[in-house]
Formats: C-alpha cells, structure tokens, sequence
C-alpha cells in the first residue's frame, strides 16, 4: 500500500501550473486526493488501504492531503445503468472541488473511471491500486494510458498451491471458488492461469459463478 502512496505523492509533487513550485518557506499547499473503492464500505481490505493511505499522508511534509472516499459497492450493485448514475453523482457532488488525483483500489474502480467516470475527472491523474499484471497490461491500450500509474499486485497462485502441496502431498483434487463480481473476474482469470500448468497432475472442481447456497453444499460435498 505504501508504494502506492509513494507514486501519488509523486504525482502530487508536480506545480498545479506553470512556474508553481513552492519555496521551503510558504505554508503548505493543499492536495485533494479522491479514493474510489471498488467494494463496500467496511471491506477488510478497503478499511487496511485507507488506513495505510492516510498514514503515508499524515506523515508528508510537503502537501497538505485532503482526502475524499467513494466506494462504488460492486458486489451488489453492477450494470450500465448503476455506473452510470453513480458516474452522474460524482459529477455533481465533486463540480466545485478540483480532485489532483485520484486512487482507484481494484481493477473496477480503474475500469469505472475510464469508461463511465471519465466524464466528472477529465484527465486526472490516476493510481491504479492493486491490480494484477494482466490488467495492468490491458491498460497499455487505452487511450488514457498517459494518465495512468500505480502498483501491480503478484500473481502467485502456484506458489500458494506448491505451499499447499508441500503441506498435503497427496492432494489429488483442487477447488476454485470465485464470485462473480468484475473484481473476482479477474481474480479468477489469475487462478486459472495459475492451475494451467496442474492440468493432468490434479483434477480442478470448478464452484464459480454459483449461488451461494450452491456453493455451500458443494464444499460439504468434496470428496477427501
């Protein structure tokens, strides 16, 4: 998360115009930072981004960072229709604030912000937090490449499936559980690739996209 934090202050550091740098000697200036969060409020992982975000920044001695937090709750809202109203909501509730960056935290977050929320933060510098590497580079087509930075996160599925093995070597069978949100798209796109060279060593119970309920009984089910 740190390193995160590290790339927007970065960005953050360049004049808000021409011949804008600052002496040592003036008061500090003020950055407002938007954090758009794919998930809900209260997501363990959202609530440890923010915390370390906030920590990176209370400690800065250049910026004075006022942040602003959103979260787009993906897992149980999605479609055209709720982007775009939430898309239509920044615009206005954001009009009267000028937003020097902004950190999307998921591959959602990123997506929403170049497909629907381009609109409300024309060419605002975003930090792309925690996406994976085939997402990352997805993005080096897009048109708002140049706009774009952050941290890519790891894509280790084999190693934690090599850890698993080492602890039950005589596993024979292996269960992937995703849901359906775009974020767990992607991080079941990452866990395919990273059984593919298993394939013929172990046998892959696939439980994506089913309703929970479903789910349940299947992992009640599995077979030793």
């Amino acid at each position: 998360m740190k390193r995160s934090a590290v790339f927007l202050l970065a960005i953050l550091s360049l004049p808000l115009a021409p011949g804008g740098a600052q002496s040592s000697l003036t008061a500090k200036e003020t950055r407002r930072v938007l954090v758009i969060f794919s998930q809900e409020k209260g997501h363990p992982a959202h609530d440890l981004t923010e915390q370390g975000i906030r920590e990176v920044f209370r400690s800065n001695p250049v910026f004075d960072v006022k942040l602003y937090i959103e979260y787009l709750d993906g897992a149980r809202f999605s479609g055209p229709s709720h982007a775009a109203a939430v898309a239509s909501f920044l615009r206005s509730k954001y009009a009267g604030h000028k937003i020097d960056a902004i950190v999307a935290v998921y591959p959602a977050a990123v997506e929403f912000l170049l497909e629907d929320g381009n609109g409300a933060f024309p060419l605002v510098p975003i930090v792309a937090c925690a996406v994976p590497k085939t997402f990352a580079e997805m993005l080096e087509d897009s048109p708002s490449r140049r706009q774009i930075t952050g941290v890519i996160i790891a894509e280790n599925t084999g190693g934690v499936l090599e850890a698993a093995l080492r602890m039950r070597p005589g596993t024979k069978r292996v269960a992937l559980i995703a849901g359906t949100s775009r974020n767990d798209v992607y991080a079941e796109q990452i866990a395919r690739k990273g059984l593919e060279p298993y394939t013929g060593r172990l046998e892959l119970i696939d439980l994506t996209k089913l309703p929970m309920e479903e789910i349940l009984w299947q992992v009640a089910s599995l077979p030793p």
